[in-house]
């Protein structure tokens, strides 16, 4: 283990009632040249992955989320969803990932949202909204922006549970979630030098856990064409994309209350 990543281990312990989203942001201050998000063309450092989270959460306050609202995300999973989980969690928002092989609309209405971040070149079809690339245009001229200290059992994000009957939205709090981030983490021997592949948001709320597990660990994720493959110039570990699915969806299992 590196010392970055022993840093970010011992920040982990000593933090324990830090919300969901500092281990990131506390990594990104302690090594903000370390790699963050591969790209297809480019690279997103953790300094330059903590720029964007802050704008997109400068232009949700501009836009008047407020400390507890539901933002949702909707659209294909890639970097911009990485940028706007992080943006809404650093505005003390909550996160509602939304599976874009359904039908939004109905979902962002029983959740409650009040508003909604789309990722993708497409334009909403939902409003209010914002798409990523237009909060972080909104968000570059915020100043002073810093991330919300959200208490241990303020929500983080809504997870949709497949019932019987129906599906059901939960709550999952910053310290349900935290405490399974750290599960992973020691699981799997997360450490500086892993590259996690990013998911499609067919789990929903699986995919917000392991983005977390990657940023709070210190390691890379692998978004859009740049997915796990075989590659001597970016090391890709042999952790298995459905292995990792598999841990995250249990560990989703253990944050969410019955």
């Amino acid at each position: 283990m590196d010392a970055v990543s022993r840093t970010t281990t011992q920040t982990m312990h000593t933090q324990a009632v830090a919300p969901l989203h500092q281990g990131f942001f506390t990594h990104a201050q302690a090594a903000p040249d370390g790699i963050a998000v591969f790209g297809p063309t480019t690279r997103w450092t953790y300094g330059q992955l903590r720029e964007q989270a802050l704008a997109v959460s400068g232009a949700l306050a501009v836009a008047g989320v407020r400390i507890g609202d539901r933002v949702a995300v909707v659209g294909p999973a890639g970097l911009d969803t990485v940028i706007a989980t992080l943006g809404i969690l650093a505005a003390g928002g909550v996160c509602v990932p939304i599976d874009t092989t359904d039908p939004a609309e109905p979902i962002l209405e029983r959740t409650g949202v009040r508003m909604a971040l789309f990722t993708g070149d497409g334009p909403p079809n939902w409003l209010p909204a914002l798409t990523v690339s237009e909060a972080l245009r909104i968000g570059a001229h915020a100043r002073d922006v810093t991330p919300v200290c959200s208490g241990p059992g303020d929500p983080a994000f809504v997870a949709s549970v497949d019932e019987a009957v129906a599906a059901r939205d939960v709550v999952v709090t910053h310290a349900a979630a935290r405490d399974a981030v750290a599960e992973l983490i020691g699981r799997l021997a997360v450490s500086g030098d892993d590259r996690i592949g990013a998911f499609s948001a067919a789990e929903s709320a699986a995919p917000i856990l392991m983005v977390l597990v990657a940023l709070t660990a210190g390691a890379g994720i692998v978004v859009a064409d740049d997915a796990p493959r075989p590659n001597p110039e970016r090391r890709i570990n042999s952790f298995a994309r459905a292995a990792w699915r598999r841990d995250a969806v249990a560990a989703l299992d253990t944050a969410v209350p019955s």
